[in-house]
């Protein structure tokens, strides 16, 4: 194994890291950003409010994209772990 290999590995892993983290965040920041435009225009000050939105919106997009992360994850870590009898060599 030479080094290529292992640079390789993380940039995939960095990537996988990526892909598993815009569809929780991307959701949770547009939805603060509405929650805080709104709070601003009608002089809301509520951190409950925003708060609830947010736990509201990034549980919603667990439900949808959970699968979808999880089988991303899943075929990385085996992949990970059938690489282990070359490296160990």
């Amino acid at each position: 194994m030479d080094s290529a290999f292992f640079v390789d590995q993380v940039q995939r892993a960095m990537w996988i890291i990526a892909l598993v983290c815009i569809p929780i965040i991307l959701p949770a920041l547009i939805a603060g950003l509405a929650t805080g435009v709104i709070q601003a225009a009608t002089s809301v000050n509520e951190a409950a409010l925003g708060f609830a939105v947010k736990l509201v919106v990034v549980g919603i997009a667990l439900a949808l994209a959970g699968g979808a992360i999880m089988g991303l994850l899943t075929d990385f870590t085996v992949e990970m772990f059938s690489h282990v009898q070359d490296v160990v060599r």
